[in-house]
């Protein structure tokens, strides 16, 4: 787990990403791992109803979640996030103890919710419900909850998600591995919804490039131009309303700065489309790359760049 988790960290940070929301068993090495590297990472407390190495139920899940939660309270990199894994995994006396828990300890849920039409058809058959109807009765639909895929959505449930003020994560190449179909981020965007973009695992991906996964998103979501967003959104969706993640409120930035001279990245255009994950040789900042080579130890100091700073014009919609 842990081998694991360095390589993904390895593979983030050499395409320029310096911040992740993880979900899976055994968050505590993830956490230990992140920080060791200097990562900021919101660590998944992974909830499920069936047993695994990590826990056997839902009180042992939680019990050891909280206690994740706990050893890493003060630490400046690492914040934590509840992470049921799924509407149809999760049953509903421990996603209403999440819901619980999570407004005691005033951090933030994410989770995945209608993946495939099979999951939403599977629901309905099941109890006449589709998913996110079932997490708004059960007081999930919030501004704490990140939804991840929701490639099945009527414009009822996204006038629902705007309202409630929840962040939508956008998986495209995971969800065209696995034919799951694609987010309707167009719709969603006009709905006022945030939208954050990600790679999803790299099991369900092959990799965890971010440079890729935008040109993707850009080439198949927003495929015609009359459907492209008024500005460009940074990745991590909107600035003022992006997934919760608690981060030091000074002013650090973390500035990948791709490459621009080799030949797969020539001419440069306004607005260059052919940058790739191995294409950040520098991470302003914090340098964790430096030339294109991983630094020996990845632990350095956030500073402010006196350089790049005045270049950073944050988004405003």
């Amino acid at each position: 787990m842990a081998d694991g988790t360095r390589l993904a960290i390895a593979e983030m940070i050499r395409g320029g990403t310096t911040c992740f929301n993880d979900m899976y068993f055994f968050p505590d090495v993830t956490a230990r791992v992140a920080s060791a590297a200097g990562m900021w990472a919101v660590v998944g407390l992974i909830l499920i109803d069936f047993p695994s190495a990590w826990a056997g139920d839902a009180d042992e899940y939680l019990h050891r979640g909280i206690r994740v939660h706990d050893d890493f309270r003060g630490n400046t990199l690492i914040t934590t996030a509840f992470a049921p894994h799924a509407p149809y995994s999760v049953s509903d006396a421990p996603l209403e103890r999440v819901r619980t828990l999570a407004d005691e300890l005033e951090i933030p849920i994410h989770m995945h919710v209608h993946e495939t039409a099979h999951e939403v058809t599977e629901a309905e058959q099941r109890d006449g419900r589709r998913p996110l109807r079932r997490l708004g009765e059960l007081g999930l639909l919030s501004s704490s909850l990140t939804a991840v895929h929701m490639t099945q959505l009527t414009e009822d449930e996204i006038g629902a998600l705007a309202e409630s003020g929840a962040s939508v994560v956008h998986c495209p190449e995971s969800n065209l591995k696995l034919a799951s179909g694609f987010c309707p981020v167009t719709r969603l965007l006009a709905a006022g919804v945030n939208v954050a973009l990600s790679t999803d695992g790299a099991a369900s991906n092959n990799d965890l490039d971010m440079f890729s996964e935008m040109r993707t998103a850009g080439q198949g979501t927003l495929r015609r131009p009359r459907q492209r967003p008024r500005r460009h959104r940074p990745a991590h969706g909107h600035p003022e309303r992006r997934p919760r993640v608690s981060l030091p409120r000074e002013r650090f930035w973390d500035i990948p700065v791709p490459k621009i001279d080799s030949p797969t990245r020539q001419p440069l255009l306004p607005r260059p489309s052919c940058a790739h994950h191995d294409s950040v040789p520098h991470i302003a900042a914090k340098l964790l790359v430096r030339n294109s080579v991983m630094m020996t130890t990845m632990t350095l100091r956030r500073v402010g760049c006196a350089i790049c700073m005045p270049y950073v014009t944050p988004y405003r919609s």
